[in-house]
């Protein structure tokens, strides 16, 4: 990333641009220019084996996953709350009514998936863009349309890490660690509705397992209304 383009985090998919040059050494990054220890974040961030993802403010939550694709984790929306899970090419998803109310399902199949859980493909093109939640590489893809000059901030810490402050000029904060591997462990998104997303457990075990066969409904079954 360059000083025309910022990185942001846009609803589930946190999308950060990928760069080159990460991890950790003795280099002290508040050294370094605003662009260089950007591309140092962005590339720490997109190599990291799995994180989790903890979400503040219109949406609120918290999501797991890792390069092999598996993820987990529970966010409530606007319009209800949202259980994921994905093991290899299955996804499985569990809504409330309220969430279901607005997917465009007949009133009789949101009876139906009450408490279930909705089990498709990857593939599935009515679904594919919830599985992209879990890809890392979809959630790190090139964020360049937003664009901005980075403006450096002041240090600080991040439960309790050390941190450096970068600002674009929509107002979005990204907070990078110093010590370490140079991950971005917060990203605030200033405005009307602000949103806070923090990064944690780097490298540690997503351990996910698929429901029940009893609690889980085929996608291929539901009916959409017109």
């Amino acid at each position: 990333m360059r000083t025309k383009h910022c990185l942001t985090v846009v609803a589930l998919c946190a999308a950060i641009a990928g760069a080159a040059g990460c991890g950790r050494s003795s280099l002290d990054i508040t050294e370094l220019s605003t662009d260089e220890i950007s591309d140092r974040a962005e590339a720490a961030l997109k190599n990291a084996p799995s994180l989790k993802m903890t979400f503040e403010g219109t949406q609120s939550g918290h999501l797991a996953l890792n390069k092999k694709g598996d993820c987990t984790g529970k966010v409530t929306l606007p319009e209800g709350r949202l259980e994921i899970i994905k093991v290899d090419r299955n996804v499985w998803l569990k809504t409330d009514g309220a969430f279901l109310g607005t997917a465009g399902l007949n009133a009789a199949t949101v009876e139906r998936l009450t408490g279930k859980y909705l089990q498709m493909s990857i593939e599935d093109p009515n679904f594919g863009d919830v599985a992209a939640v879990c890809d890392v590489d979809k959630v790190f893809e090139d964020s360049s349309k937003s664009g901005g000059e980075l403006l450096r901030g002041k240090t600080s810490t991040v439960d309790g890490i050390p941190v450096i402050s970068l600002t674009c000029l929509d107002g979005t904060t990204v907070y990078i660690a110093t010590d370490g591997t140079d991950y971005p462990l917060k990203v605030v998104i200033g405005g009307d509705r602000p949103e806070t997303v923090t990064f944690s457990d780097f490298g540690e075990p997503v351990n996910v397992e698929p429901p029940a066969d009893k609690l889980t409904i085929d996608a291929s079954q539901l009916r959409f209304d017109d």
